[in-house]
């Protein structure tokens, strides 16, 4: 399952998706239809996909020069696509995960990396996700760095991704 998930996540950087339909939900940027299917919607935020630089500069960089943590999990500018095609890719792959335990495993996990403070090197919108129940934006955004080997990601976080993909 690993290697068919790693390969959509490079497709994305060259526009090989075979197919993205936009959809009229204002309210969801971009989100997989599940359990069965793979179908990415993309509507609200296409600033990702039309002007890359200030979706980074607006939800990185700004955070950045305030001393604040990074909002979303991205590395640079030239990843910001590849960053929203894995983070959504990563709910994918988490609902899709056999893994014994998995949500419950997922929270102590985000409890891990808030008490250590690694949740700092992840994202601002994975905890504020996690804080509001929603574990599942943690893992996407944990899988979207884990795609790209971000240097932020511990081992240990990384470790989790992996148990999930097996």
């Amino acid at each position: 399952m690993r290697s068919i998930y790693l390969k959509l996540v490079q497709l994305t950087g060259v526009g090989k998706f075979s197919r993205v339909v936009k959809h009229e939900l204002k309210d969801i940027p971009i989100a997989f239809e599940t359990p069965n299917t793979l179908k990415v919607y993309v509507n609200g935020i296409k600033e990702i996909f039309t002007n890359p630089s200030a979706f980074y500069k607006r939800n990185v960089t700004d955070y950045e020069d305030i001393g604040e943590t990074r909002f979303f999990a991205i590395d640079s500018v030239k990843n910001v696509k590849k960053y929203a095609m894995a983070h959504e890719i990563g709910h994918k792959v988490f609902f899709d995960s056999r893994l014994h335990d998995k949500e419950k495993r997922l929270k102590e996990l985000y409890f891990r990396t808030v008490e250590d403070k690694s949740i700092e090197r992840i994202s601002g919108y994975a905890k504020f996700s996690a804080d509001h129940g929603d574990f599942q934006e943690f893992f996407a955004e944990i899988f979207a760095m884990w795609a790209r080997k971000d240097v932020n990601l511990l081992g240990y976080v990384s470790d989790f991704v992996e148990e999930v993909l097996e």
